[in-house]
């Protein structure tokens, strides 16, 4: 048996290396609120009345954008991923995605209805608002 089918979290003394325990915690942070990243950007798509596919693109629609944004964001604040990790899921540069959740952040205090989708959003997902 390998140890990718054995959890340390059930047996706490078990030795594993360093890899599997990263892959480990990488695979259980997805399902944090019980969705996936591609469940949640499925929502945001919805609640932003545009495509799944069309977010990822490299389109600057305001909806989009806006889009981006919450996405961003929400695998950052909730799912703890990295600037790095998140680029790579947008195949964008991390600075991009650093300016992205600052964006998300300042709008959501500033902006009414871009706070409303938010909270739409949130509450769809089942996490809790700032």
């Amino acid at each position: 048996m390998s140890n990718k089918n054995i959890s340390p979290y059930l047996y706490p003394g078990l030795r594993i290396s360093n890899v599997v325990r990263n892959e480990i915690k990488r695979k259980t942070k997805s399902f944090r609120f019980g969705l996936t990243k591609e469940e949640i950007l499925r929502i945001i798509a919805e609640e932003n009345s545009v495509n799944v596919e069309d977010i990822l693109t490299r389109s600057r629609k305001k909806e989009l954008v806006n889009a981006r944004h919450t996405y961003s964001s929400i695998l950052k604040r909730y799912y703890g991923y990295t600037y790095v990790r998140i680029a790579d899921i947008m195949k964008k540069d991390h600075t991009t995605i650093i300016h992205s959740v600052d964006t998300f952040r300042t709008r959501y205090i500033n902006e009414e209805d871009y706070r409303h989708i938010a909270h739409k959003i949130y509450n769809r997902i089942g996490i809790q608002t700032f």
